[in-house]
């Protein structure tokens, strides 16, 4: 007898998003990415390793085929429920369901998820805490009932929930997660975002972060075409090494700085805040975002790779057959409230998807201050671009990423005025066109190069007038010269 069971984690924003300290969003959202594998390790102990599957393994859920009788099911899913009630998991909201398999992988497969909704229903949206007379100090919610210190080392009350939360959230910072990942030790990372963003060599981009947010286009659609467990499993597990792949070339990367654009006192710059299934969210110093991103691309085109078959029975949208993602990228001040700037991020990545799930692309965002751009990105985005162009010109393809840093590393190297780009805008968008050639005219006077590049950098931003505010927004984050 065979039987599936599925585990999810549910009401995440009470687990990761509750706060604005790093450690808790951190240790939130790699716990519950980890409490996969304990749930794995609790069946594997249970079972022989060849009498169960792990058929997938997302950022907060899993399912399992397990190989045994009705009795030895329930106690397992008894086991796990109560390994689930353990600190620090026991401050999550999980469901876990379990079904036999009935010979229709899909149907039982569907049926499962909707049980596990329907328990999620039935759950409170938090874990209840115990009573105390003080409110938690970071999450201004749950009743405080342990001491702690706050990065200024002043004694803070904090909940249980954020304290274990907070406590694994650095003790995975040390290296623990990306050591279980890319297998590569003795990695060493900044401790918050004050140091990740901190280089006066940078400029203007002293203490600025880029956050990246990646999310894969209709993955779920690739999932529902699974017909049996194995197809589900190899996806699930090509999918994860894939991911693990770009991880630790990103990671060897920066770990083989030697300027410090990578590293501050021996501490590599990167934090990740989201990882598995077919997500992730990563914060790097802002000198680095449009390159940490561009290096995702170029890493998933090479190791993300899966059954073509498999895409072709899913009906997928790409036409060369390969997953796509679309991804966010805020470049903000580090003290930015962080889950706002996810939230940011996050909406940013659902307009590519809007646009064209069949390509890898990005949207991003530049912010002097959070609040200048309001609460609907996608007006204030329109709003901005006018009459320059049509809204999915301030879209960039994946593969034009690299494109673009070389056209403007070509201006600079050209003595490329930029504010004359502004007053380019201005004209344009009081419709002005006279002016605004003849001020280009003028810059083609001098430089002969300027002319092809801006030229390039027109034709690949759709051909309209939208790539003289790629060019202004995104100027002084490409090509950086290393000091």
């Amino acid at each position: 007898m065979s039987y599936l069971l599925r585990l999810e984690a549910v009401n995440l924003s009470n687990v990761i998003l509750d706060t604005n300290d790093l450690s808790t969003i951190r240790g939130g959202s790699l716990l519950l990415l980890n409490a996969t594998e304990e749930v794995q390790n609790v069946i594997k102990n249970e079972l022989l390793p060849n009498k169960f599957i792990t058929i997938t393994q997302g950022a907060s859920w899993a399912l399992f085929e397990l190989q045994t009788d009705e009795m030895a099911a329930v106690q397992i899913k008894q086991k796990i429920l109560g390994k689930l009630k353990e600190a620090p998991l026991c401050h999550a909201t999980f469901v876990v369901d379990l079904l036999p398999k009935t010979g229709n992988y899909t149907t039982d497969r569907d049926c499962l998820h909707t049980l596990n909704r329907w328990q999620q229903m039935q759950s409170p949206s938090l874990s209840i805490p115990q009573p105390a007379n003080a409110v938690c100090a970071l999450d201004k919610v749950r009743p405080a009932s342990k001491e702690s210190y706050s990065k200024t080392s002043e004694k803070i009350m904090l909940s249980p929930s954020v304290v274990d939360r907070r406590n694994y959230g650095k003790e995975q910072k040390r290296g623990k997660f990306y050591e279980s990942r890319t297998k590569l030790p003795g990695l060493r990372f900044t401790n918050d975002l004050d140091d990740l963003s901190y280089d006066p060599n940078q400029g203007i981009l002293n203490g600025k972060i880029a956050v990246i947010y990646v999310d894969g286009n209709k993955f779920s659609q690739v999932v529902r075409a699974c017909k049996n467990v194995d197809e589900q499993a190899k996806f699930d597990q090509k999918l994860r090494e894939g991911q693990n792949s770009i991880l630790k070339s990103l990671v060897k990367k920066a770990n083989k700085d030697q300027n410090g654009t990578w590293k501050n006192n021996g501490g590599i710059r990167l934090e990740t805040l989201l990882w598995g299934g077919d997500e992730l969210i990563w914060v790097v110093p802002a000198w680095q975002g449009w390159q940490t991103l561009n290096l995702f691309f170029e890493q998933a085109n090479e190791h993300i790779k899966i059954d073509k078959k498999l895409l072709d029975a899913s009906d997928y949208p790409s036409k060369d057959k390969k997953l796509t993602f679309a991804a966010g990228l805020v470049f903000c001040h580090h003290n930015a409230p962080i889950h706002r700037i996810t939230a940011l991020a996050k909406s940013l990545a659902e307009l590519p998807k809007q646009h064209d799930s069949s390509k890898n692309m990005v949207a991003y965002q530049i912010l002097e201050s959070f609040d200048h751009a309001g609460t609907d990105i996608d007006h204030y985005r329109k709003k901005r671009l006018a009459n320059l162009g049509q809204p999915d010109q301030l879209l960039i393809a994946a593969d034009n990423m690299g494109l673009f840093e070389k056209h403007i590393k070509t201006l600079k190297e050209n003595d490329f005025p930029k504010r004359k780009s502004y007053q380019i805008i201005t004209a344009l968008l009081v419709n002005n066109p006279d002016e605004a050639e003849s001020l280009q005219n003028k810059l083609f006077e001098d430089s002969p190069e300027i002319q092809k590049t801006l030229a390039e950098l027109k034709k690949i931003c759709g051909g309209e007038n939208a790539h003289w505010l790629h060019l202004t927004d995104l100027w002084d984050f490409l090509a950086i010269e290393n000091k």
